[in-house]
């Protein structure tokens, strides 16, 4: 692991190439990429964000929500992505106060970390999105509130006047509608019998 980040740090691996060794090596590495997270290249920081994701070790949340904090905008989208990844509900206060970051990018992420996450204590939060002046972030609240089951569903209903929660609706919708089996054999060409 020390190895692998120093050719990162050095430029000798591209950020892709070490994490898609350390993710070979697995569990293992993460005790060591915890403490990496607060690397002084942001390089390391994003490659140790996103492999704690990926891993999936629930032990790393407190490090990846001190990175929401991150000066690099990279690390601090790869942080929201990787605590939605892991799904733990204690991340949610800090990804609540990331919700209304000026950075859009960063905001949608949220969204869709929080939606990941499944916590319906977010639903107030991400229906106050759904009128985002960046489209991408009121539609990714809105997907976050689909996910949310029933709970969430009805706070899209309650705002179906926004047009991220009607797309999002309109979705349920055609998910839950019934497909028409044997639709084109069903149809009779011209000059067969009926």
């Amino acid at each position: 692991v020390p190895f692998l980040l120093s050719c990162l740090e050095n430029e000798t691996l591209s950020p892709g190439q070490a994490a898609s060794a350390l993710l070979r090596i697995g569990g293992a590495v993460t005790d060591r990429l915890a403490g990496n997270c607060a690397h002084r290249n942001a390089d390391v920081r994003l490659v140790a964000t996103q492999v704690l994701g990926l891993v999936g070790d629930a032990g790393s949340t407190a490090a990846l929500i001190a990175r929401l904090d991150d000066p690099a905008r990279a690390v601090r989208i790869g942080a929201a992505q990787a605590l939605g990844r892991l799904g733990d509900p204690h991340a949610v206060p800090a990804l609540l106060r990331v919700l209304g970051d000026s950075d859009p990018r960063l905001r949608a992420t949220v969204a869709t970390a929080l939606g990941a996450v499944g916590d319906d204590a977010t639903i107030h939060e991400l229906t106050a999105t759904l009128d985002d002046a960046d489209v991408h972030v009121s539609r990714a609240a809105a997907q976050a509130l689909r996910g949310l089951g029933t709970s969430g569903q009805r706070a899209l209903e309650a705002h179906a006047e926004q047009p991220s929660a009607a797309e999002a609706l309109e979705m349920s919708r055609l998910r839950l509608a019934p497909r028409a089996r044997g639709t084109v054999s069903a149809l009779a060409l011209p000059g067969e019998g009926a």
